[in-house]
C-alpha cells in the first residue's frame, strides 16, 4: 500500500508501520525504494533524462497535482483537452521560423522557455495516463508494433509521401469524406 508517498509494511504481529526517510545529504537527494518519491514541500527530487523513469514522472506529477488539490479538475477530458490545447503554445514559437532560426532559438536564453511548454504536455499526458490507468511504455509498444504492419521499412524508409496520404486518409474519415471520391478530384 501507498501512504503519503512512502511503502506500507506489515510487520509480523500484523502492526502496520510506515519506514523513516533516510538521511540525507542535501535537500536535493534522491530517495530510492521502498520511500516513493515526495516534491515540493517535501523533497525537491531532481530529475533527468538519465535516471527518471515514467513511473517517477507520474509520480512527481500525481503529488504536484495532489499537494494542490488540482485532482478535482483533472477529469479525463479535460487533461485531453490541454493535451491538445498546450501544443499550441510550443507551435507560437516555431511559427514563420526555418530550421535554421529554430536551432538558434534551442541555442539561446528562450530554450527554456520552450523546453516549458514541452514539460506542460509531458505533463499533461502524464496525468492522463495516471488517471486513465495507462501503461505508456506498453501502449507505445503496442502502437509501434501496428506502425511498423502500417508502415514496412522497404516501403516507408525516406517516403514522406506515405505518412502524408496516410494522413489525409485519416482526416477525412474522422470527417466522414469518402476517400475514393477525393482521389478522382
Amino acid at each position: 500500500m501507498r501512504n503519503g508517498g512512502r511503502n506500507r509494511h506489515t510487520g509480523s504481529a500484523g502492526r502496520v508501520f510506515v519506514p523513516s526517510p533516510p538521511a540525507r545529504e542535501s535537500p536535493l537527494a534522491l530517495w530510492g525504494p521502498p520511500h516513493g518519491i515526495l516534491v515540493g514541500r517535501n523533497v525537491p527530487m531532481p530529475l533527468s533524462d538519465r535516471s527518471a523513469t515514467i513511473a517517477n514522472l507520474k509520480a512527481v506529477a500525481a503529488s504536484f497535482t495532489a499537494e494542490r488539490d488540482w485532482d478535482q479538475f483533472h477529469d479525463a477530458k479535460d487533461l485531453a483537452i490541454g493535451i491538445v490545447i498546450e501544443p499550441a503554445d510550443l507551435l507560437q514559437h516555431f511559427r514563420f521560423k526555418s530550421d535554421t532560426q529554430i536551432q538558434k532559438l534551442f541555442e539561446s536564453p528562450k530554450r527554456t522557455e520552450l523546453e516549458d511548454e514541452i514539460a506542460d504536455v509531458l505533463f499533461l499526458l502524464l496525468r492522463l495516463s495516471t488517471r486513465l490507468d495507462c501503461d505508456l511504455p506498453g501502449s507505445l509498444e503496442r502502437k509501434l508494433a501496428k506502425n511498423s504492419g502500417h508502415y514496412p521499412v522497404k516501403r516507408a524508409r525516406g517516403q514522406e509521401h506515405q505518412v502524408r496520404r496516410t494522413l489525409v486518409r485519416w482526416v477525412l474519415k474522422y470527417e466522414n469524406i469518402d476517400f475514393a471520391v477525393v482521389g478522382q478530384l
